[in-house]
């Protein structure tokens, strides 16, 4: 695969919703500095699974030792954000699939928390959601699972 990189530089104000929704292609990086995280959000885990099977196909978790480390403040390193995975063909040909996400909220309430989740194949846009969480309790654990259809994906990108 040949990935063409596109750097430009970003005002963090202008980073917003319709500015997501407007994008066209997956970013190179990551629209915002770690800095910009605010609620003190943390990522604990992340699944995939295959809805009509039950098959666990992908899951990434901190380790017990990372989520008790709230206090440090963490470094302006991408790779400390990133998950890496690869699906294969076949996960083309599943119908449903269900995501899981658990994070943990620093101690502010968040209100209106939204993720713009656009999914791509081959720098195509296939599908956008966007999802909104009412509120959500200082010092919680939460969940949010999503679940998906697959969309279909068009004859000339087979």
């Amino acid at each position: 695969n040949i990935f063409l990189i596109l750097q430009r530089t970003i005002k963090m104000e202008e980073v917003n919703p319709d500015y997501v929704l407007g994008l066209t292609e997956a970013t190179s990086s990551f629209l915002c500095p770690i800095s910009a995280n605010i609620y003190n959000i943390e990522f604990l885990c992340f699944s995939v699974r295959d809805l009509d099977s039950g098959q666990l196909l992908f899951e990434v978790r901190r380790e017990e030792d990372e989520e008790n480390e709230v206090d440090e403040q963490p470094p302006e390193d991408d790779e400390n954000r990133t998950i890496k995975y690869q699906f294969g063909p076949d996960f083309l040909k599943l119908r449903s699939i269900g995501s899981t996400l658990q994070f943990r909220v620093g101690n502010s309430e968040v209100r209106n928390l939204r993720m713009v989740e656009r999914h791509y194949f081959r720098d195509r846009l296939l599908k956008n959601f966007d999802f909104n969480l009412d509120f959500c309790i200082p010092n919680s654990v939460n969940s949010w699972e999503i679940l998906y259809e697959v969309p279909e994906l068009p004859a000339d990108l087979e």
